[in-house]
């Protein structure tokens, strides 16, 4: 009673009307099925496009910290031909 009489509350303008499709108790999809649904946002040339794309940024990451790690090993060896002689 008291909070009605603090606030003013209005019936809202629209009404949206949502829906939840949920599949029938029972029924069971094969496994195929299932992995279709999931790939089913993307086509499949975008599809070849995103494992392209993790695919070479891999690879450069990879050839990017070998080659750290090389110009790394190459200071160590110089101060310590440096340090002998």
């Amino acid at each position: 009673g008291e909070r009605l009489s603090m606030t003013s509350f209005t019936i809202p303008v629209v009404l949206d009307k949502t829906y939840l499709v949920v599949p029938r108790p029972g029924t069971q999809d094969k496994f195929s099925d299932q992995i279709k649904k999931v790939l089913a946002p993307f086509t499949l040339g975008l599809w070849i496009l995103l494992v392209g794309i993790i695919f070479c940024t891999a690879l450069l990451s990879v050839w990017f910290t070998d080659r750290s790690a090389e110009a790394m090993n190459q200071n160590q060896n110089d101060r310590r031909m440096s340090l002998q002689g």
